[in-house]
Formats: structure tokens, C-alpha cells, sequence
């Protein structure tokens, strides 16, 4: 339906955010929000990021499977991650094709989530995309608080010059984390790459669909070091960030994550090298594919 998160902001009460647009005309269904710009397009599901909701399309391919972000706070042993779609939401603005911000809150309003998430394309038949996803968690209340943050990723990637059927081409893809990135090809030279600016506690590369039943159904779930890699497999890898909140601090995440197409023998860039490039200046279901 057109002009969805206006409709669903009436729907749930929420207030305008003065001097921000809600959604003018953005094609979505099925409560898809949608971001456009050069040769790609976004669309997920800001409540769910349900693989069947989710897509991340460069020069006509979907290159990506799901992403997610995943919640938990205190030292409970039998609290469960969370979900976005568990936390209140505050507010959901889109100020432009390309970007959207989505507010939400939990511990009775003390604890504040924001996605600030904008996506940038290039010429058609370049090949290349990057998305940047900024978090940040904010304490209000009157007391610390302890919390984890998890980020999980899972691309599919696909052969620009011939795509073979998605289930082949999703299993015969390399995965691992090094300096600081999260990095998956495939034989054909198409290229995945994550990094963010803040130390995670642990990083875990696994084949699906082991890390997502993971996050989603243990009690408390908590990764260990695993940075691959993972070689001729569908992989997957999931951030940990334990961190801790003091009354009225706040902290943010910067997540940078590009497609591109490149020689199989090009080396993988470094963290630097993507700054350089301008990558972060320019800049959370499952039966799909199975």
C-alpha cells in the first residue's frame, strides 16, 4: 500500500516529528519500507527484517538474504534477546528516498533504540552498493544499564555475469572476519563486506541457519569467537557488543555494509582503505531460499 508509514504512524498513535517527511508516496507492501537511489533498492520490514520481507537489490539482483538487529539488557540468565518488533515504537520517518530513521524504547521508556539507515547506489551496471546503518542506544533513566547488542548478517550472493539458481549459489560462498571486517564472496569475484567503528565483544561465522535459531530462540545467547573462515558454504555471521550505560549517555554503532563486484583475485580491502575509497563518508523469517 502507498504512504505506508503514514499510515501505520496514524495507526499507532505515533506524533509527527516536527520538520521530518513521512513517506511520501514510496511504493511498499506487505509493511515493506523501501529505499531507492542510483542502480539499487532496499526494502525490509522494520518491525520483522524477515528474509520473505527483505531484499537488497544491486543492478537487479537481490544480493541479500536477511539482516537483523537483536537486543538484551540486565544479567538475567533466562532473558531472551529482543527484537525490534518487541520494543515500543516511538517514531518512523523516512526524510528521503533513501534513508529512514525509526525510534523505539523499552524498561518502561528508560532505554532508547534508533536505526538512522540510508542506502547509496551508483551508475546502472556498476556493481557496487553500500548501505550505513547507524545505532544508537540511549539510557534516560536514573539508573546504569547493562545491555548486548547483536547484528546479524546473512548474504546471498550472485553471480552478476550468470546468476546460477539462489540455492547454488548461496552454498559455494567464503566467509570470514579480520581486521575489523566482515567479508563473504563467491567464486565469481561478487564481494560482501561489513564494518563498524566499535570493538565487538565476539564475532561468530556459521553456516545457516545456526546462528539465527541461535539469537532467536535460546535463553540469554551469547557468541564466542568465531572469525572463520567458513569456505563453500551458506554462511552467516552475527556482532556481539556488551556494553554498559551510565544515566544520560548514550552510544552509537556505525555500520557500513557495501556489494560490489571485483576480479577473484583482487586482495580485500582494509577497514582504512574503505575510508579512503569514501565508503563511510558517503554513507535485524527464514524459508525463502531454503
Amino acid at each position: 500500500m502507498q504512504n505506508w508509514l503514514r499510515a501505520g504512524a496514524m495507526a499507532l498513535g505515533l506524533a509527527t516529528v516536527t520538520g521530518a517527511v513521512l513517506a511520501p508516496d514510496v511504493a511498499t507492501a506487505n509493511d515493506f519500507i523501501e529505499l531507492r537511489n542510483g542502480n539499487s533498492i532496499y526494502r525490509t520490514n522494520i518491525f520483522t527484517f524477515s528474509a520473505d520481507q527483505a531484499s537488497w537489490s544491486v543492478d537487479g539482483l537481490d544480493q541479500q538474504f536477511t539482516d537483523q538487529y537483536f537486543f538484551n539488557f540486565g544479567t538475567s540468565p533466562t532473558q531472551r534477546a529482543l527484537e525490534l518488533r518487541d520494543l515500543s515504537l516511538l517514531s518512523l520517518v523516512q526524510p528521503a528516498e533513501n534513508r529512514f530513521r525509526a525510534e523505539f524504547s523499552t524498561l518502561g521508556g528508560s532505554l532508547n533504540f534508533s536505526l538512522d539507515s540510508s542506502l547509496t547506489g551508483f551508475a546502472t551496471g556498476s556493481r557496487r552498493s553500500y548501505r550505513e546503518d547507524i545505532v544508537t542506544i540511549s539510557n534516560t533513566g536514573s539508573s546504569a544499564v547493562d545491555f548486548t547488542l547483536f547484528s546479524y548478517i546473512d548474504f546471498d550472493l550472485l553471480n552478476f555475469e550468470n546468476p546460477l539458481p539462489l540455492r547454488l549459489d548461496a552454498q559455494n560462498d567464503t566467509t570470514f572476519y579480520a581486521n575489523n571486517l566482515l567479508t563473504q564472496t563467491d567464486p565469481t569475484g561478487t564481494k560482501a563486506t561489513v564494518a563498524v567503528d566499535q570493538l565487538p565483544t565476539a564475532v561468530q561465522v556459521a553456516e545457516y541457519p545456526f546462528l539465527i535459531s541461535q539469537l532467536k530462540n535460546e535463553m540469554r545467547p551469547q557468541l564466542v569467537n568465531v572469525p572463520g573462515p567458513l569456505t563453500n558454504r551458506d554462511g552467516a555471521a552475527a556482532f556481539q557488543f556488551d556494553r554498559g550505560l551510565q544515566p544520560g549517555r548514550s552510544i552509537s554503532f556505525r555500520f557500513v555494509k557495501q556489494i560490489e563486484q571485483t576480479s577473484v583475485s583482487e586482495p580485500v580491502p582494509e577497514p582504512a582503505t574503505l575510508v579512503a575509497l569514501g565508503v563511510v563518508g558517503g554513507g535485524l523469517m527464514l524459508l525463502r531460499r531454503r
